[in-house]
């Protein structure tokens, strides 16, 4: 997932803009409506709104031309981008359909803004188009995805209670959720968000994806240490707390690997830690997942020779 620089944005869209009119009018040269989309996009690059109430005033029907034009984004896509909250909110006021336009990657507004964590624009998009969070772009991520990668905490925020079932989307390309996300790139600050939302459904913490591989071991494979530890705690419910052998385990990683000051240089702690949490996890799965399944021990013949659980 990339999102353009400003830099880069601004380098493109203006070169667009210099061919406005000969694109579109050939040897007619340029329209008087061509000058004002121009004035509109470059508007929106500064967040000019005196400008574009001007726009506005003089051509009512100047935000629907935007799709006449060969731009990539609409106006709202770079306003939103760019964090330009009072510009967002005049365009929705005017022209609400802006924010199902989508770029040539497949982005509506709510993707870009949500990748840059502009909370406020965030909030005006769902408000005005709320379906657009289930949107995925072209490599079939949501604006939530988004939000997680960058690890941006308001725009997570709002869009959970927006939509709070987005939690459980998947991402198609490779079969992991939005808490894959937020390990693979480490925001954990986004993650205890997203533990919290799911507060007493516990499942995902052992749910399998690709390669059978949990938020657990996703966090060990990457290397982070303070996931890790956090996660542990998370899945440790009052059915693991009784168990012996995960007591003894904890009282070792707590004694030995965290509580001993400097008695082992920060790195070769870290890797004793990566180390420990894989034991930690193969017991974590052993407990959860025994060999031979739940009801090995707790069955009985019935009277035409058929085991049942009790």
């Amino acid at each position: 997932m990339h999102v353009k620089s400003t830099s880069l944005v601004t380098q493109r869209l203006q070169v667009l803009l210099s061919g406005v009119g000969h694109s579109c009018n050939g040897a007619f040269g340029r329209s008087k409506h061509d000058d004002a989309m121009r004035e509109l996009y470059e508007a929106s690059l500064n967040g000019c709104v005196s400008t574009l109430d001007t726009l506005i005033k003089k051509d009512p029907p100047i935000l629907s031309r935007v799709s006449l034009y060969p731009f990539t984004e609409t106006p709202l896509h770079i306003a939103s981008l760019l964090g330009h909250l009072e510009f967002c909110q005049i365009l929705l006021q005017n022209s609400p359909n802006l924010a199902t336009e989508l770029d040539s990657k497949g982005r509506c507004s709510l993707h870009l803004a949500s990748a840059k964590g502009h909370t406020e624009i965030v909030k005006a998009l769902l408000r005005t188009k709320p379906e657009m969070s289930l949107v995925r772009d072209k490599d079939a991520m949501l604006p939530f995805h988004f939000a997680a990668i960058r690890g941006r905490v308001g725009a997570i925020k709002e869009l959970i209670e927006e939509k709070p079932n987005s939690i459980q989307e998947m991402i198609e390309s490779d079969d992991g959720s939005v808490l894959h996300l937020c390990v693979r790139y480490n925001h954990l600050q986004a993650l205890n968000l997203l533990v919290e939302s799911l507060r007493g459904e516990h499942q995902f913490l052992s749910a399998k994806y690709k390669e059978d591989s949990t938020i657990l071991l996703s966090a060990v494979k990457h290397r982070q240490i303070k996931i890790i530890k956090y996660l542990l705690s998370q899945s440790i419910t009052s059915e693991q707390q009784g168990h012996g052998k995960w007591n003894r385990f904890e009282k070792f990683c707590r004694t030995y690997l965290l509580d001993q000051g400097n008695w082992i240089d920060k790195k070769t702690r870290e890797q004793l830690m990566v180390a420990a949490t894989v034991i930690a996890t193969m017991t974590f799965q052993s407990m959860i997942s025994p060999p031979g399944g739940v009801w090995q021990t707790d069955t009985h013949k019935s009277q035409d020779g058929c085991s049942c659980p009790n």
